[in-house]
């Protein structure tokens, strides 16, 4: 919709960020991921069309090719994932080639290979940074925007983030959802 509309809305479709918590994170970066890898998923998408940037809270992608790799380098991404999160794995969680891989397993790839991000690693926080983020760290979603969409800097920043004053919340595991 938006890109069909864009002329009538005023939408730069050459900066269209896309933003997702939780399960929207796997999603946005699961649609960066195979738009850059011309999955089938992808095709409905114009061929020359990219997303201009990537803003994930506790998210991972699902690949059937082991770690995730680019033949497109990624869209620039700002990952923000609790070291504990027992929901959203912060690593990764696979069964041969097949998994789901989380936002340290993503930045490893993207320091290796230079595409631009920043990775808040939460220590010691769970499934709860899919949150809280969204509004305490504003200031610094901004700066990644002025910074990697406008300005487009090329920076491989991780941050290991941790605040004593935050009481961590006991993450969620999946059994805890599949209960009889």
């Amino acid at each position: 919709f938006l890109l069909k509309n864009a002329v009538e809305l005023n939408i730069n479709t050459s900066q269209i960020i896309i933003s997702g918590s939780s399960a929207g994170a796997v999603a946005v970066l699961q649609a960066d991921y195979e738009k850059r890898n011309s999955f089938e998923s992808a095709k409905t998408l114009p061929p020359k069309f990219q997303y201009a940037g990537v803003i994930a809270f506790s998210g991972s992608i699902f690949s059937r090719e082991g770690a995730p790799t680019y033949k497109i380098a990624p869209a620039p991404t700002l990952l923000f994932h609790g070291s504990a999160d027992n929901l959203v794995p912060y690593n990764n969680t696979r069964f041969f080639n097949i998994g789901m891989f989380g936002s340290n397993t993503l930045a490893k790839e993207f320091r290796k290979n230079e595409y631009p991000y920043l990775f808040y690693s939460m220590e010691g926080n769970g499934h709860e940074v899919a949150e809280y983020p969204m509004t305490d760290f504003l200031p610094e979603i901004e700066q990644f925007i002025t910074d990697y969409i406008f300005n487009k800097k090329q920076l491989f920043i991780d941050i290991n983030y941790r605040d004593k004053n935050r009481v961590v919340e006991i993450s969620d595991s999946p059994k805890d959802y599949y209960k009889n």
